[in-house]
């Protein structure tokens, strides 16, 4: 698929879940990919709880410990200014 900023991104879906398991692209010049994992219900919707986010040489592992469809999501969340932990939690 190619997004509304042109970057072109190649998904992949598991063949019996028909989930998103892996995404890559080249972004910025770097290569990047994206890995899905321990989907689980929230609020009847699939949604990953476990994501490798690989860019260039660096590797992300990302931990989903709560989840909410159409939650509502107080202003302080976005002050990155006065959060500056390694860990985002929202």
């Amino acid at each position: 698929m190619t997004t509304a900023t042109g970057v072109k991104r190649q998904v992949f879906f598991d063949p019996q879940t028909h989930l998103v398991v892996k995404e890559a692209a080249t972004v910025g010049g770097v290569e990047e990919e994206i890995l899905y994992d321990e989907y689980r219900t929230v609020d009847g919707v699939k949604l990953p709880h476990k994501v490798e986010l690989h860019r260039g040489d660096d590797k992300y592992d990302i931990s989903v410990t709560r989840a909410a469809i159409n939650g509502t999501v107080g202003e302080r969340v976005f002050d990155f200014r006065s959060n500056h932990k390694s860990n985002c939690l929202i």
